[in-house]
């Protein structure tokens, strides 16, 4: 089970009853797995909430593959849950890992998984628009995909791209022109 743990770096918020409004300046969540394997870390400017809801403005998304850095994801504000366990970016999203960069319209951290919505992806000569992406540790499952390699333009329902192989594997339902 994935579980997260909430570093804040003011001690007074922790005394906060949940009808209070906080405003904490520069903190960070960590989501680890149940090995203790640090999944994704964010660190914000500020973060400003009032009951159940939280909005984090400034913020820095570190997505991690075997306690390794894999990407790294700037975003305008996301609105959280107290706990950070679920979450939903708002405004511009832009990323970049090793030899690959993307923005999206969206992103959502919820039951344990984190979906990249209207998500344009490069790295190399691939060049991807998909639907959907689910990353994990390194692995992007993409639904709805619009791309080109080379001269190549290519069509899929499904595919799943290994950002630390740099393989692209298409999952039936492939349409491709071009040439050589």
């Amino acid at each position: 089970m994935r579980w997260a743990l909430i570093i804040l770096a003011s001690f007074g918020l922790f005394s906060v009853s949940l009808g209070q409004r906080i405003r904490v300046e520069k903190p960070w969540i960590s989501a680890y797995d149940g090995e203790g394997d640090i999944l994704w870390e964010i660190h914000a400017g500020s973060l400003e909430g009032e009951g159940q809801e939280r909005v984090a403005r400034d913020v820095v998304v570190t997505l991690y593959r075997s306690d390794e850095p894999a990407a790294t994801i700037r975003i305008e504000s996301i609105t959280s849950d107290p706990k950070g366990l679920r979450w939903r970016s708002s405004g511009k999203v832009e990323g970049e890992g090793k030899d690959f960069r993307f923005s999206a319209h969206e992103v959502v951290w919820e039951e344990e998984k984190l979906v990249l919505k209207g998500i344009s992806f490069v790295s190399g000569r691939l060049s991807l628009d998909a639907a959907t992406a689910v990353w994990q540790e390194g692995v992007w499952e993409l639904t709805d995909v619009s791309a080109s390699y080379g001269d190549w333009e290519l069509e899929f329902h499904q595919g799943v791209y290994d950002q630390g192989k740099r393989v692209l594997k298409v999952e039936g339902g492939l349409s491709a022109r071009g040439w050589g």
